[in-house]
């Protein structure tokens, strides 16, 4: 019969830190994001209540959330900074096993799964390098468009 004490230390151990990861941080992430929305929320009406009681003139968009609205330019730049960090990231998984690979005798199979994570890596950041240039082809004018918006705001 299997019981709780029959696990040794190791085994409870390596458990418990499974069930942390996979479970129990997902979950404070949601419950902190929850929070911090309703604690918004709670401060704003506490603050309309305030205005309402003074009488004084209440926004009605004060309320919704401010989503902020991201340029062009400025997503085409975080997919550039992305490929540069995939297509980066992927040389040391690649020289790793390369040079485990001609050190080593015998070829093994965990080597060629680490140079193949590196490779799928690479094209992975070759690809994103592609969808920026040609995002910066397609979507030149909206860039022109919204950094003339944006010196004459100023």
């Amino acid at each position: 019969m299997f019981t709780l004490l029959e696990i040794n230390m190791y085994a409870l151990q390596k458990m418990v830190t499974t069930i942390g990861i996979w479970v129990v941080l997902p979950v404070l992430v949601v419950w902190l994001v929850n929070r911090k929305r309703t604690n918004d929320t709670n401060r704003k009406a506490e603050i309309m209540l305030k205005a309402i009681e003074a009488g004084v003139a209440i926004d009605p968009n004060l309320l919704k959330e401010n989503k902020r609205v991201r340029s062009t330019k400025e997503i085409l730049l975080n997919r550039l900074t992305a490929a540069w960090v995939t297509t980066l990231g992927s040389i040391p998984f690649i020289a790793f096993g390369i040079t485990m690979y001609i050190l080593l005798e015998g070829p093994s199979e965990s080597l060629l799964l680490i140079s193949g994570f590196g490779g799928v890596m690479l094209a992975v950041g070759i690809a994103m390098f592609f969808v920026y240039s040609s995002g910066r082809k397609m979507f030149e004018a909206e860039i022109e468009a919204e950094s003339k918006a944006l010196k004459n705001k100023e």
